[in-house]
């Protein structure tokens, strides 16, 4: 029934037509999109090895259950997504540069704030919340980087 109003709803737009597949593939011959690719990889997967080593932090640190880090990293989850909205916003409004450069201040002093706030709970969490909208804001710089430079590949 949802499938049926979106389908009613959405308006019906002419597309353009689609690249083949040797198209496609050509272009991984651009060093551009090669680097913005494993520039993406690198960040991801830097990214994911901070919640690697999260778990082991709140176990030891600040002596959570396994049912209250799962809550802690929907959390840390749902602020990552605030943190996409918010650097993609501040970038249209104040620029990939600037938005980069406070991103990666805030994200530095919550790193080292983050060992004097394993006194509580709540002041760990909140410094995970910071820590995780910074880190999800560096995004806007790999998508400017991408849309500035691959602007000549078809």
């Amino acid at each position: 029934m949802t499938i049926a109003g979106i389908a009613r709803l959405v308006p019906k737009i002419e597309g353009h037509a689609s690249a083949s597949f040797k198209k496609s593939l050509s272009l991984f011959s651009n060093g551009t999109v090669i680097s913005a690719l494993f520039l993406s990889l690198f960040w991801i997967m830097g990214y994911y090895a901070v919640y690697t080593y999260l778990t082991p932090f709140l176990i030891n640190n600040v002596y959570m259950d396994t049912t209250m880090i799962s809550v802690v990293l929907l959390i840390l989850g749902v602020f990552s997504m605030i943190g996409s909205r918010f650097g993609g916003y501040s970038s249209d409004c104040f620029g990939t540069t600037r938005t980069l450069v406070l991103c990666l201040l805030i994200h530095a002093l919550s790193l080292i704030c983050l060992p004097l706030l394993i006194g509580s709970l709540m002041s760990t969490v909140i410094g995970l919340v910071i820590l995780d909208v910074c880190c999800m804001d560096d995004r806007t710089f790999h998508a400017d980087l991408f849309c500035t430079r691959s602007s000549r590949i078809f």
